[in-house]
């Protein structure tokens, strides 16, 4: 069985587009999943499979979720070892901002697309491409950021966004 990290883009967030981690449990299993696990609901999932290919595994995870839900749920796979070492090379670029986040890519974008991104710089914020993520950070309220999850995803795709505190934790959990 492999083991993947499954990172579901926009749930839980406001009124709409509600899924209740007992629903995401309950669906994967009865798509075949095995080993499966949440962290927090913002749709952070381990689960293992015999599927290796991570398409293959985002796609039946995208199927279960969106039949039981009713609404799409895009998803975007990595493997424990991807996600340890994409935390460790945020890690390696001591940022020191009030807010570090880490914006999950599904695809490895272009060396074209990523240089839009890397390198990025704004007063009091910043970006670096790494793989198939964007490290950034912001030294000021979210509101007042030029950088988000939309200004990613418009430039480089599907994406989602977790704060680097909740990659450190899953690397801690998941990716021993």
């Amino acid at each position: 069985m492999t083991t993947h990290l499954a990172f579901l883009r926009a749930i839980n967030l406001g009124k709409h587009r509600k899924l209740p981690m007992a629903l995401v449990k309950e669906s994967l299993a009865a798509a075949g999943f095995t080993g499966i696990e949440t962290h927090l609901a913002t749709g952070n999932v381990r689960v293992e499979t015999s599927k290796r290919s991570q398409s293959v595994v985002e796609q039946a995870v995208e199927r279960a979720l969106s039949a039981s839900a009713g609404f799409d749920v895009p998803t975007i796979v990595f493997s424990p070892a991807e996600l340890s070492a994409l935390y460790d090379d945020a890690v390696r670029l001591e940022v020191s901002a009030q807010r570090r986040y880490v914006t999950l890519l599904r695809d490895h974008p272009s060396a074209e697309l990523a240089s839009e991104i890397d390198g990025w710089e704004a007063p009091g914020e910043g970006a670096k491409v790494l793989g198939r993520a964007v490290y950034w950070w912001i030294d000021h309220p979210n509101a007042a950021a030029k950088m988000s999850n939309a200004r990613v995803e418009k430039q480089l795709g599907t994406a989602t966004t977790r704060d680097i505190k909740v990659v450190r934790t899953l690397v801690e959990r998941w990716c021993s």
